[in-house]
């Protein structure tokens, strides 16, 4: 584990034997081992991320495995779950992003009903404990979690259920880029996509941002992120469970977030350096229409995430 930033998060990190063992296995799963082989070899796994992996590429589910940790069950289940670099940076960037939710909901006054949207949410990880973390009252926010997902649904209500949020945490099903027919009423401060641009053409996620700023207040918030396959394990995870990434770094994210009327773009890396994560702020200008004919409310004046320090240069759906 590293400890890194202003807040003492600790993030895990590849140690350098790991980092070679990854290297000298890469040609060989990666361009010279047939792929029958490779997919006969995880077909036989009683790893329940790579079987989940199988079932639904990049899918909630998957995501949970990765976030619980749990001992492995083989050699092949503790090499997926624990020591895979992509899972090592999906849970570093679970520790960021949340960070990250928690520091923008703190700077809402508690006056102020705080209206938050997670899309390609899953079951909404990031919000649920960022929510948790600041303190703030269920009368004081609105949370809408979009997701084509049906099986998202149940772990929402479940958590809904345990912290007594029944009338503020909402799990809506259907596609993001419709999200003013889906929420017709609804301007939020703060939008979270984790875990589902790396699998949009950069003309898809275009349409999904000019969406999103849309039915944005003028001054919210969009916290999102990039992928660098930083460790060549891309062409593997393509070949062996079908799982194709749309890589951006961070310069190039902030440059489509820009093209679609957001700025002010901040960027933060973790140490593993696949995950970007940028903070965009939608831009001042008021749409000429506004479906509900409800006043637009001022930006609450969210927090400017102070600058942190730069550890190197540097999935379905998220979570």
């Amino acid at each position: 584990m590293a400890t890194w930033g202003e807040r003492g998060l600790e993030f895990e990190v590849l140690t350098p034997w790991r980092r070679c063992l990854n290297g000298l296995a890469n040609p060989w799963r990666n361009y010279l081992l047939p792929k029958a082989l490779l997919q006969w070899v995880v077909r036989r796994s009683k790893s329940p991320l790579i079987q989940e992996t199988l079932r639904k590429p990049g899918g909630w589910q998957s995501m949970a495995i990765i976030y619980a940790n749990p001992a492995p069950n083989g050699l092949l289940d503790g090499w997926a779950v624990q020591h895979s670099p992509l899972a090592m940076a999906t849970r570093n960037r679970r520790k960021l992003i949340t960070a990250r939710l928690e520091e923008l909901l703190r700077a809402i006054p508690d006056h102020e009903v705080l209206t938050a949207v997670g899309i390609g949410a899953g079951p909404g990880v990031h919000l649920r404990d960022a929510l948790r973390s600041c303190g703030r009252r269920p009368d004081q926010f609105r949370v809408y979690l979009i997701d084509r997902d049906m099986s998202a649904c149940q772990e929402i209500e479940r958590n809904a259920a345990e912290l007594s949020w029944h009338d503020s945490w909402r799990f809506i099903h259907g596609d993001a880029r419709s999200i003013r027919d889906l929420l017709p009423c609804v301007q939020p401060h703060l939008v979270k996509m984790v875990g589902l641009i790396e699998y949009l053409s950069d003309g898809e996620l275009k349409e999904l941002l000019a969406a999103l700023r849309s039915v944005m207040r003028p001054g919210a918030r969009l916290l999102t992120h990039g992928l660098v396959d930083r460790y060549g394990n891309s062409p593997f995870l393509e070949r062996t469970f079908g799982l194709r990434h749309h890589r951006r770094t961070g310069p190039e994210l902030a440059g489509l977030l820009t093209e679609s009327g957001f700025k002010d773009i901040r960027c933060w890396e973790t140490p593993m350096r696949i995950f970007p994560v940028c903070l965009a702020t939608r831009d001042e200008v008021v749409p000429q229409k506004d479906r509900c004919q409800a006043e637009l409310l001022q930006s609450p004046g969210l927090v400017d995430v102070s600058r942190t320090p730069r550890v190197a240069r540097g999935p379905q759906h998220g979570r």
